[in-house]
């Protein structure tokens, strides 16, 4: 079973008033990214990909990378579960999933998954803070210029 969740991460302008010590400079129209994360329930292998929106070809686009990616370890994905999120509903990742004979289970409202949260954010990229060089990446664009983010762990060794 294959775990999928969307984190929103915030872009950085200007360093906050906790350094500064000014309250009166604002960051206005911050963008974010969302990073779509995968958990393979079994193996614990974790895929993570950044994506410019919320939308339903994003989630499609990122299930198609993720199948791509699990096939080159040799899994196979047969079942996903996902909360309750419109782009997991949608036309274009019901049609991926049927594509490759999927099949797609959410949670039910309001009782999120403990296994399935505690996951996610343990291999968010903002759970981490730095990227490999240990350089934090706290503007958009440096997130962005980055190398994709290919994140394994494995929770039995």
């Amino acid at each position: 079973m294959l775990h999928l969740d969307i984190k929103r991460l915030c872009g950085i302008r200007v360093v906050g008033h906790r350094i500064t010590g000014n309250r009166q400079q604002r960051a206005r129209g911050v963008a974010f990214d969302y990073t779509y994360v995968a958990i393979d329930d079994h193996s614990r292998v974790a895929f993570a990909q950044i994506w410019p929106a919320e939308r339903a070809d994003c989630a499609a686009g990122f299930l198609r990378q993720t199948l791509a990616y699990y096939r080159t370890l040799g899994l196979r994905i047969r079942r996903i579960l996902t909360d309750n999120g419109k782009v997991f509903s949608s036309r274009d990742f019901t049609a991926v999933c049927q594509q490759h004979h999927i099949r797609c289970s959410h949670t039910r409202p309001y009782r999120v998954l403990r296994l399935h949260n505690e996951s996610m954010n343990s291999t968010s990229p903002a759970s981490n803070r730095s990227n490999s060089s240990g350089a934090t990446s706290c503007t958009l664009t440096s997130r962005r210029e980055t190398p994709g983010i290919l994140l394994r762990k494995n929770a039995r060794g």
